[in-house]
């Protein structure tokens, strides 16, 4: 295998685990609850990776105000897996990773097309179509990849698998490729926690006092039977400092607005879920940025008012984006022994026209 190759298996396998800095000074009843506390998010890390490694089925759901897209598959291991992307209910594109081969087919190129010249899941156009949009839409030199994938033919590269972003470039990978977003998603989940302020996760009970969501601002369902739920705790807005340009605060983080339920059940993580809802800390935004909130907005007008607001904010910044909307991921069979095979009728091409994909050698 290649040293890229092997790098990948480092990091789908190795969330780091770092030790909580809790501070827990007081009375021996809060010591306790301190101690409980940095337990749960020692576990709760522990679990991330153990289920990220792990054979399985998955089935990722990202829905913002763009749109709602999806990948499910079967993870056999991170150099093994068979995963399918769809918009809304419309199976769109499949892919088949095999140690260093790559198939892929598009079951609704309109779709792929369509989601390459928005710009991928957030649906911001680029400022320069990829060499994907030019190639599929006809700006590009056509090929046998490209006119078997719009074929909806299957399409292997046996030297093709994808390969890591370069260092600076997996923000844009995560919008612009859904797989990646998919598996990395488990990895992307232990650094918000790891991001939350001391101390990170809270075990949920129904009657807890000082939960970490209020009720009314809860967006999650309990656990199931013989589920156990972690609620990541959310960083506060950033507050004017004698540091800050302008008179205004920083710009929030997704750390800031974004809220985590982790399910775990035995030593697995078997659901997450994720919500970016700022709506209630909207009239903070307003206050602290001097902005001027529309009166009469629908709940639909106010989180495209907060989402345009918000990526006015992140304008120039280097953290992920805070996108509106919601992402549940889940699994079943983890740990069970997962097999993956490629497809047997196929075209040979060089699948260099995907983004992170392709041989070397030249196209034929």
């Amino acid at each position: 295998m290649t040293s890229t190759r092997s790098s990948f298996r480092a990091r789908r396998r190795g969330l780091r685990v770092s030790a909580a800095l809790v501070a827990c000074i007081g009375a021996s009843s809060l010591l306790t609850a301190c101690q409980s506390n940095d337990a749960d998010y020692r576990l709760i890390q522990s679990d991330l990776t153990r289920t990220a490694g792990a054979p399985k089925q998955f089935v990722w759901v990202r829905q913002t105000l763009a749109g709602t897209h999806s990948v499910s598959g079967i993870y056999q291991d991170p150099y093994r897996y068979d995963v399918l992307y769809s918009q809304g209910d419309q199976s769109a594109w499949e892919e088949v990773v095999k140690d260093d081969a790559v198939a892929d087919r598009f079951l609704d190129a309109n779709a792929v097309v369509s989601f390459f010249q928005s710009g991928g899941q957030q649906g911001q156009p680029p400022t320069s179509p990829s060499g994907a949009t030019a190639a599929l839409t006809g700006q590009g030199t056509p090929n046998t990849a490209v006119a078997a994938l719009l074929a909806r033919h299957w399409v292997l590269d046996p030297g093709g698998a994808p390969q890591l972003p370069s260092v600076g470039q997996e923000l844009q990978a995560e919008k612009t490729d859904p797989f990646y977003a998919s598996l990395i998603f488990l990895t992307d989940i232990g650094k918000l926690v790891e991001a939350a302020p001391s101390p990170q996760v809270r075990r949920w009970h129904k009657d807890d006092v000082q939960p970490v969501y209020k009720p009314a601002y809860d967006p999650f369902p309990p656990p199931g039977p013989g589920v156990e739920r972690y609620d990541v705790f959310q960083q506060p807005l950033p507050v004017l400092t004698s540091n800050s340009p302008g008179a205004t605060p920083a710009p929030p983080t997704l750390s800031n607005l974004v809220k985590i339920a982790i399910y775990v059940k035995g030593s697995y993580v078997v659901q997450i879920r994720e919500v970016v809802d700022p709506i209630d800390h909207l009239q903070d935004l307003v206050n602290n940025y001097h902005l001027s909130l529309p009166k009469h907005l629908s709940r639909q007008g106010e989180e495209q008012f907060a989402q345009q607001v918000l990526d006015r904010l992140s304008r120039g910044q280097t953290g992920p984006p805070i996108t509106i909307g919601q992402t549940i991921w889940q699994a079943t069979g983890i740990g069970s022994p997962q097999q993956v095979s490629l497809p047997t009728d196929f075209v040979q091409a060089n699948l260099s026209v995907l983004p992170g994909r392709g041989s070397k050698a030249s196209s034929t």
